[in-house]
């Protein structure tokens, strides 16, 4: 069986030039590798989670009103948009082989199982490497088999979306992105051992309750 296989690639996000920007190199290294971790949970984030990741990581730092604010906010935006592009890009990548491997058409649709024989958990971690690589894996994934069953479940949904993208000329973004209702709940931990992420109600603060 012909399996799918990906690339990791490495997002460096520049520091911000604000004049208010509070952070040196290290501590914004140190608030990367948390968005990393996040991602797993959500693949998008707000203002809110912004601010609630940094009082957990900083609380000793004092922002200077909006400006320091509103430079941190764009820079961690970016860093979770160039993200996003990565792992749309690998799925996508992936569609026309995949097409032409199961002939697919729009009368011939797919099969959750192909889905899950062409994508499986190896292929998805290798294109999201350096997100894998600032997590602790085994406390993660190993010793939580639901938090894999739940991120693959995600995979393959967006998957499925991106086919229809090609196959039916769909537009799936949107739909792509509210799919974190699959991951939000995952308990993910950083390799540092640090267990900040636990404490941050994403589902609340994306006003996912309501929906």
């Amino acid at each position: 069986m012909t399996k799918a296989s990906g690339h990791g690639h490495e997002i460096i996000q520049e520091k911000p030039t604000s004049r208010f920007c509070k952070f040196s190199d290290n501590e914004l290294g140190v608030l990367q590798l948390h968005l990393k971790c996040l991602f797993f949970r959500t693949r998008v984030i707000n203002k809110q989670i912004i601010n609630e990741l940094v009082r957990s990581l900083f609380p000793n730092i004092e922002m200077n009103g909006m400006s320091d604010l509103a430079t941190l906010h764009t820079w961690a935006l970016r860093s979770y948009r160039d993200y996003n592009m990565i792992i749309r890009r690998e799925l996508r990548n992936l569609v026309p082989e995949f097409i032409r491997k199961y002939r697919l058409s729009e009368s011939r649709q797919l099969t959750t199982q192909q889905i899950s024989e062409y994508i499986t958990e190896k292929v998805w971690m290798s294109f999201l490497k350096r997100h894998m690589d600032v997590i602790d894996e085994k406390k993660t994934f190993k010793d939580q088999p639901r938090n894999t069953t739940a991120f693959t479940k995600f995979i393959h949904s967006a998957f499925n979306l991106f086919i229809q993208e090609n196959l039916l000329g769909k537009e799936v973004n949107d739909t792509v992105k509210n799919l974190n209702y699959l991951t939000v709940d995952m308990k993910v931990y950083t390799a540092n051992g640090n267990d900040i992420l636990q404490r941050i109600d994403i589902r609340s603060l994306l006003n996912l309750d309501r929906q």
